[in-house]
């Protein structure tokens, strides 16, 4: 079965097809996630989707929007750690 893709986007790095309970990871997810369907709860230890070497403020993201795809209900997205980010401190 080849692995779903939308327009325009690149392969993900993980996918699903169909509804799961709960999706749990103990470490880093990086890449793209892309879940064809429902879940419960997607638990990982740290969730570092887009791009690996990072952006400045100002920079276009449309290359990497949607790297988290969701295309039915996921009632909970839990970490330990930031998302979107490695640092939640805030700048003076």
């Amino acid at each position: 079965m080849p692995r779903p893709k939308r327009p325009g986007s690149h392969t993900p790095a993980c996918f699903s097809i169909g509804d799961w309970g709960d999706i749990l990871i103990g470490g880093l997810v990086s890449g793209r996630v892309a879940l064809n369907g429902n879940a419960g709860t997607f638990y990982a230890g740290s969730v570092w989707t887009g791009d690996g070497l990072g952006r400045r403020q100002n920079s276009d993201f449309s290359d990497v929007a949607g790297n988290f795809y969701v295309g039915g209900d996921l009632n909970n997205l839990v970490t330990i750690d930031s998302l979107g980010t490695d640092n939640i401190e805030s700048g003076p």
